[in-house]
């Protein structure tokens, strides 16, 4: 049976999956970065990532 969703229902979808793709990404960099970690690069990827993300939920629900 297909089920039909809605774009609220793929917009919650969306944003949990945002909070468990930038957990999952923190934990990467943290994995990567054992030995030295540049405080700098991190914010600057997570800053990256989070921008990205941002956008693609605003071209996804903002502008229809």
């Amino acid at each position: 049976m297909e089920r039909k969703y809605t774009m609220q229902d793929f917009e919650k979808m969306f944003l949990e999956a945002q909070k468990n793709v930038m957990s999952k990404l923190d934990k990467e960099l943290k994995k990567v970065n054992k030995k030295e970690t540049d405080n700098f690069g991190n914010i600057m990827f997570t800053m990256h990532n989070m921008m990205v993300i941002s956008q693609l939920y605003n071209e996804l629900f903002k502008n229809n």
